[in-house]
């Protein structure tokens, strides 16, 4: 078919499996209910089938009955009659339905055809838009997805269900998790975090915070790369460092060769032949780095969508560059970590995303521990958040209190969990090593578990 002969086309749409519909809520005003979970008025092709739609909604929200007569009382009233084609065309509509036991599956049709018609809307605006010289190719992209990313596809059970229909998916995912031998989180190769918290978690947004040099990217790669190497595909966005850095970065670390070397030109051909070497177990095929300065949340989510990536993380949050650029700052940073989350709900994937920790945490020249209140220009971060790890590691380090039990120890860094939607926040210590960029747990002894799961060793 020319391009011609597709533009003079009729877009998709069923006016008999509309007016079906609309007849069939008419003869069983009950049904309305459920047909309300599965379209819209703005679904429907014909002006007139959506007017008469809006008006049963409106009654039904209203609580007012609803029949023929009183029905066509209200459309004479507000003055739509004429608009709806007059009292002979809803005589035909409401009288041309037998039963309303179908009422579903005229519905389905209806949103069916509506759902084509946005994605033909959609491109038909890329191709204007693409024809403007004073667009660029990211604006029309950006565009397009975020118009294709608001058509819902699929099935959504968006009913209430009985708490015995709750406990049975509860009872279901204790069974799976019995069979996996481990919680359903993705474990981050630092036992503590694994043990205290249970990993990163499908559909959850998490937050990897800290001020400038403090080691948020490290330890963010670090437990990336931990995933991979335990089978899960990783989509690791970058928006400060290039991808030979963040390469460079791991080798290193995995080498046990320091980065300096390399920046002073001081690498010997004894450490290039192990980072040779760590490049075996390093190179992983499920391990995807994103090297994007100007990356959008919607280039974010179709990329994982692509790579069926099971874990994204983001570094970092604040530098994303937001849906809409005229919007005040604060906002952007909000709709950025409002659609991080999104996307972790929709893909049903962990999240993690670092960000920056805003100055007030040096404020008189002394460093202090961090504070949720101190996530830099937007409190939608901790909003969205469901954990928010702060990562404060200061110079000199950290002292045990005198009367605890830490009180002859000092370790480099804690992590510490401000925020856990579903479960406890606690303070863990860990040690860097500097030369290699990588964090471990200091001195950790895991708490005695019942059954038999154990977090998965460090990478």
């Amino acid at each position: 078919m020319s391009r011609s002969e597709i533009l003079d086309r009729t877009p998709p749409h069923n006016l008999d499996a509309e007016r079906q519909l609309l007849g069939s809520v008419m003869l069983d005003p009950g049904n309305l209910d459920a047909v309300a979970s599965i379209v819209t008025p703005d679904d429907f092709h014909s002006e007139a089938h959506a007017v008469v739609y809006a008006h049963l909604v409106a009654m039904q929200q209203a609580s007012r009955r609803i029949d023929e007569p009183l029905f066509i009382d209200r459309l004479r009233t507000t003055g739509d009659l004429e608009r709806v084609g007059g009292l002979a065309y809803l005589v035909e509509v409401f009288g041309s339905v037998a039963s309303p036991r179908h009422y579903r599956d005229y519905a389905e049709i209806v949103r069916r055809d509506s759902q084509k018609r946005r994605i033909i809307r959609a491109g038909l605006d890329a191709v204007v838009a693409a024809y403007d010289a004073s667009t660029t190719p990211e604006d029309v992209l950006g565009a397009l997805e975020a118009s294709l990313a608001s058509i819902k596809t699929g099935q959504y059970d968006t009913d209430p269900v009985t708490m015995a229909t709750a406990c049975v998916g509860a009872i279901a995912e204790i069974d799976e998790i019995l069979r996996r031998g481990r919680g359903a989180g993705i474990m981050t190769g630092l036992p503590a975090f694994d043990t205290e918290v249970g990993g990163f978690f499908p559909g959850e947004l998490s937050i990897v915070a800290a001020r400038p040099s403090q080691g948020k990217t490290s330890l963010a790669l670090q437990m990336a790369a931990h995933a991979a190497g335990n089978g899960h595909s990783v989509y690791f966005a970058t928006l400060e460092m290039g991808r030979s850095e963040i390469a460079l970065k791991r080798l290193c670390a995995v080498a046990g060769v320091s980065g300096m070397r390399i920046r002073t030109g001081t690498i010997t051909n004894y450490q290039k032949s192990r980072i040779m070497e760590a490049a075996q177990s390093v190179a992983l095929e499920n391990f995807h780095v994103h090297d994007w300065p100007r990356i959008r949340p919607f280039d974010i989510q179709r990329a994982a969508r692509r790579l069926r990536a099971e874990i994204i993380f983001v570094d970092y949050l604040q530098i994303v560059s937001p849906p809409d650029p005229k919007k005040k700052r604060y906002e952007q940073v909000g709709d950025i970590s409002g659609q991080l989350k999104t996307i972790a709900r929709e893909l049903n994937v962990p999240v993690v995303a670092c960000a920056q920790i805003g100055r007030q945490a040096e404020m008189g020249g002394k460093e202090s521990r961090p504070m949720l209140s101190q996530l830099r220009e937007s409190g939608n971060i901790e909003q969205d958040a469901d954990v928010v790890l702060l990562l404060w590691r200061p110079k000199g380090g950290i002292h045990g209190k005198a009367d605890s039990e830490y009180s002859d120890q000092s370790w480099d860094a804690d992590l510490i969990v401000g925020k856990n939607r579903k479960g406890t926040t606690p303070s863990l210590r860990l040690d860097w090593d500097g030369d290699t960029t990588t964090f471990t747990c200091h001195n950790y002894h895991p708490r005695p578990q019942s059954g038999n799961w154990t977090p998965d060793s460090a990478f």
